[in-house]
């Protein structure tokens, strides 16, 4: 495969990676400045005049969260493709569905925390200025969605990395052993090869030369994993 050459493909890892220091760049600054305001608000008392860009910085907190709880997740999946089926990952990974991913990600975080955004906060005067008494009415069904999110992305998250390792480990091990067999045995190791060829490239349209040789690989000399 060395005398192969192979046409640069825009790796969805690379865009995953790109739009989340970009996108979710941009929305940390977001909720850092939300998380600024709410604790700034809460000492200064600003009060009703400012409840309604207050209300916005309070509902960006949970966005900018869940953009990064969802984010986060596609990144480890994008990984868990990569390792555990390079020969789909082509498929599933294309820059258009990481785009539409990326966007679907924006678009249920917005919705999630959209009553938030109708919800307003309660003042009351005290002696040293406006008091924050919290919301005018409460939100349950957003904080056990946020709630839930967070327990299903750690669970799932604990069991792709895991499942992902294991992999990446016991492929390493079995490419080892295939190497002293061939060592020992290189008359054998042709003849295995020669029964059971490596996949033809354009079986893999898509990958790019890592995951392509992973796949090739796996396939040849690992059929278990198919």
């Amino acid at each position: 495969m060395g005398d192969t050459t192979y046409s640069w493909t825009l790796d969805a890892q690379f865009v995953i990676s790109t739009i989340t220091v970009l996108c979710y760049g941009f929305c940390d600054i977001i909720g850092n400045f939300a998380v600024e305001w709410v604790r700034t608000d809460r000492k200064a008392g600003f009060g009703p005049p400012t409840e309604p860009f207050t209300r916005v910085m309070y509902t960006l907190t949970g966005v900018t969260f869940f953009t990064h709880l969802i984010g986060s997740l596609l990144m480890t999946l994008n990984r868990y493709t990569a390792v555990c089926f390079p020969w789909a990952y082509g498929k599933i990974w294309t820059r258009k569905n990481v785009y539409i991913m990326l966007v679907l990600n924006v678009i249920v975080s917005i919705a999630v925390h959209s009553q938030i955004f109708f919800i307003r906060l309660v003042y009351k005067r005290m002696a040293n200025g406006w008091t924050d008494f919290g919301r005018d009415t409460q939100i349950p069904v957003v904080r056990a969605i946020s709630s839930c999110a967070a327990i299903i992305y750690g669970c799932v998250s604990v069991v792709l990395i895991s499942r992902t390792v294991y992999v990446v480990l016991k492929v390493k091990n079995k490419s080892k052993r295939c190497q002293r067999k061939e060592a020992r045995a290189p008359g054998r190791a042709l003849r295995r090869r020669e029964l059971n060829p490596a996949p033809k490239v354009a079986n893999f349209e898509g990958l790019n030369a890592c995951q392509l040789t992973a796949a090739q690989y796996i396939m040849a000399n690992h059929p278990s994993y198919v």
